[in-house]
């Protein structure tokens, strides 16, 4: 079962969390659709301001079960920067994920899917040069990440990535092993953030 790391750090922190504290992620059986909750929303009185959407309202959009979505929950409440997360087609399962919060924070989750593709992201404080974090490749055009606007590169393999405010102290990566360039800009666009 994969397992999902919260290293603490900071100010006050306790250091890395010993393996009792570690929730784990596991993901939906195969073939299994997740669906949002059918209920609808309590009705609203009239003229009374409609309230605004939690992180786990938004995260019902996130792919995956139950603790996963818990997963990108907890790490949108602890951190300042947008925490996007996957909705990926069924068959796509985490393979690891693990989240620090020293240094501005940072996470890094993967997925494997049909046929052996996989697809990671690391989101926030991950990488703060250039020309490190994103594998060595060809810009193939702007993509959207989500909310956020990035570049596409195809990878040299024939993988693509696309990363957003490549350098920046806060950036974000998705690199997609074994999807073509649609399939890699549609599930990049996907990405749907967990608002804090």
């Amino acid at each position: 079962m994969p397992r999902v790391t919260n290293e603490m750090g900071g100010p006050g922190a306790s250091g890395r969390a010993t393996p009792a504290d570690e929730p784990t992620l596991t993901d939906e059986p195969s073939g299994v659709a997740l669906t949002p909750d059918p209920s609808p929303p309590p009705p609203t009185a009239p003229g009374a301001p409609a309230s605004s959407p939690t992180p786990a309202d938004i995260a019902a959009a996130c792919s995956g079960s139950t603790a996963n979505r818990e997963f990108y929950v907890s790490v949108a409440l602890a951190v300042e920067w947008p925490v996007l997360c996957a909705v990926r087609p069924k068959g796509w399962f985490v393979a690891t994920g693990s989240y620090r919060l020293a240094g501005g924070g940072k996470l890094a989750i993967s997925y494997t899917g049909p046929n052996g593709v996989s697809l990671s992201l690391a989101e926030g404080a991950f990488c703060a040069d250039a020309t490190a974090c994103v594998p060595a490749g060809t810009g193939a055009g702007s993509a959207a990440l989500g909310p956020l606007g990035g570049t596409l590169v195809r990878l040299q393999g024939g993988a693509f990535a696309v990363v957003a405010a490549r350098g920046a102290n806060l950036s974000w990566l998705l690199v997609a092993d074994g999807l073509d360039e649609t399939m890699t800009r549609a599930l990049a666009a996907a990405l749907t953030e967990v608002a804090d």
